[in-house]
């Protein structure tokens, strides 16, 4: 069974590192990335299976998953509190028939066809748009191995100012979804829950949290 930990930094709003990270998701990103472990490559995250989500309900809190031991010493002093668990003990009671309640911070996108200033068609990658999204989160949790009860949906407060931050991987939109849902493939459930769901990644999608129902 492969090793899952689970951070948690309450951020201090206070601090200007922190303040800076609340505004811009490639500065949160370059401060995440700080707590992968040297020597993984040009595709650290991927093989850490890092993903993180920003929660800003309340006290501004990341929540960081690796599989990876997470440098959390690297966060620097005054930025948050950090509190870290296992969650693999979660992973090796899922059942098939268990009853869950879900969280999951995603970003549905899909290739649409656009024409260029110079007449050129091509395809591009975009948010979709809302109802459409539910829909793809439905079909992604079926594949997840989730039959989902309830669902509602959210538009997270982080970051605040969400656009293509990359023109060859496309939009990012992150949308939240938060309900109940059945278990129906554990193996299915917890390769997503390992490797993420979707696009985005590297900006605080993908992450899928678990707790009874």
């Amino acid at each position: 069974m492969t090793d899952l930990t689970l951070a948690r930094i309450r951020m201090n709003p206070h601090h200007p590192g922190a303040r800076q990270c609340l505004r811009s998701m490639n500065d949160m990103h370059r401060t995440i990335m700080k707590l992968v472990p040297d020597g993984l490559g040009d595709e650290a995250r991927s093989k850490a299976n890092l993903l993180y989500r920003v929660d800003t309900s309340d006290q501004p809190t990341v929540f960081i998953q690796s599989t990876e031991q997470l440098r959390v010493g690297e966060i620097p002093p005054k930025w948050g509190t950090v509190e870290t668990r296992s969650l693999t003990p979660m992973l090796q009671v899922i059942d098939k028939g268990m009853r869950v309640a879900y969280h999951a911070t995603l970003n549905p996108t899909e290739h649409v066809k656009v024409t260029t200033r110079k007449g050129r068609v091509k395809s591009v990658r975009k948010a979709m748009p809302p109802g459409k999204d539910r829909q793809w989160w439905h079909n992604r949790a079926r594949r997840a191995g989730l039959d989902l009860d309830t669902c509602e949906y959210h538009k997270p407060t982080w970051p605040p100012l969400q656009r293509n931050h990359d023109r060859n991987r496309g939009e990012l939109k992150l949308v939240e979804f938060t309900g109940t849902a059945v278990i129906t493939d554990p193996d299915a459930l917890t390769s997503a829950i390992i490797n993420g769901i979707g696009r985005g990644k590297a900006y605080g999608a993908g992450l899928l949290t678990l707790k009874p129902a």
